[in-house]
C-alpha cells in the first residue's frame, strides 16, 4: 500500500501535484453486495487523486460517490503552480523534443538520495505512465498544456503547463466540471463530510466501506469499495499530529499547504495494520 508523502512548503510548487497523479491508491475488497448492479465506489478525497479516481471508475462504467470533508473540492493540487512533467508525451512530440521514460527515472532517481527497490519501483510507475497522464488530462478533458519549460533537475524539457491559468487550477477545475456533468445515479458528491474511520470486517480484515462526520458532528455509514485519495498531512498540528510523529522538526514551519492536510487517510490505513513508508520524507520548498 502506498501513501504519497505530504508536502510541507513556504511556496506553493507543482511537486504535490504529480506525485498525486502518479501515485499508487488503496483498493479496498467488498463483501455482501448485491451483483445486479456495479456499486458505488466510494472515493475519499476531491483534490486531482480523488478527481482522477473518480473520473477512471465513471469512465469504465461504474458508480461513485465522492467525500470530502471541505466544502469546496480542489485541495492542494488546485494551488500547484509550475507543471506536470511528463517524458514522450504528445506535445514534446509536436514540439520535437526528444526525450524518453527511461532518461525521466534517472533524473528523478539522481535527484533524491534514496535508491532503495522501493523508491526504484514508483520512479518507474511515475516516469513511464507520464506520457499516457498527460494524454488523458489534453485529449480526454481538452487541457491545454502546451508551454513544455526545462526545470530543475531534468535533463529535458518536459515539465508542462498552460498559456493562461496556472497548470493546477487549470488542470483541476476542468476535471471539476466535468465531474459535476455526470447524473446524480453515476455520481453523488458528499461536500463537508470527514472520514472518521475505515469500516472493516473479518481477520485479515476486508474493507466494507467508510464512517463519515458531518459539519454538526453527525455520522453516517457508507458502505462499498474504497478509494483512499487523501492523506497529506503537512498542516496536521492536531493531537495525533502525523508531522509530529515523524518530522518534529518541521512541525512549527510556515505552510502552505491548506488546514485540510491533516492527514486521515493514512490514518485511517494505519488503524486497520496499513503499512506506510517514507513518512519522513516531506519536501521544504525552496
Amino acid at each position: 500500500i502506498f501513501f504519497r508523502p505530504p508536502f510541507l512548503s513556504t511556496m506553493n510548487s507543482m511537486w504535490p501535484f504529480i506525485l498525486v497523479m502518479m501515485a499508487g491508491i488503496l483498493t479496498a475488497t467488498y463483501m455482501g453486495l448485491s451483483t445486479r448492479a456495479p456499486p458505488r465506489i466510494i472515493v475519499v478525497g476531491g483534490g486531482l487523486a480523488g478527481l482522477s479516481a473518480a473520473h477512471t471508475v465513471l469512465q469504465n462504467g461504474g458508480r461513485v460517490v465522492l467525500v470530502d470533508k471541505e466544502d469546496k473540492l480542489g485541495g492542494n493540487s488546485m494551488k500547484a503552480s509550475s507543471g506536470i512533467n511528463s517524458a514522450g508525451s504528445y506535445v514534446q512530440q509536436d514540439l520535437q523534443i526528444e526525450d524518453s521514460a527511461a532518461a525521466f527515472a534517472v533524473d528523478t532517481m539522481l535527484s533524491g538520495t534514496d535508491q532503495s527497490d522501493t523508491v526504484s519501483d514508483l520512479v518507474s510507475v511515475l516516469s513511464k505512465d507520464s506520457a499516457s497522464a498527460l494524454d488523458w488530462l489534453g485529449h480526454h478533458f481538452g487541457v491545454d498544456l502546451s508551454v513544455v519549460s526545462r526545470l530543475g533537475g531534468h535533463s529535458h524539457a518536459r515539465t508542462h503547463r498552460p498559456k493562461g491559468p496556472p497548470p493546477g487550477a487549470a488542470i483541476v477545475s476542468t476535471l471539476i466540471k466535468k465531474l459535476e456533468a455526470y447524473p446524480e445515479d453515476r455520481l453523488e458528491i458528499m461536500k463537508g463530510m470527514r472520514m472518521e474511520s475505515l469500516i472493516t470486517s473479518g481477520s485479515p480484515q476486508s474493507v466494507l466501506g467508510v464512517t463519515v462526520v458531518d459539519e454538526a458532528g453527525r455520522k453516517f455509514s457508507l458502505h462499498g469499495p474504497v478509494i483512499l485519495a487523501t492523506g497529506g498531512y503537512a498542516n496536521d498540528h492536531t493531537s495525533s499530529s502525523l508531522l509530529a510523529q515523524w518530522v518534529p522538526h518541521l512541525k512549527d514551519m510556515p505552510t502552505t499547504n491548506g488546514p485540510w492536510a491533516t492527514g486521515e487517510g493514512v490514518k485511517a490505513g494505519v488503524a486497520i495494520g496499513v503499512a506506510t513508508v517514507d513518512m519522513d520524507k516531506v519536501q521544504v520548498h525552496p
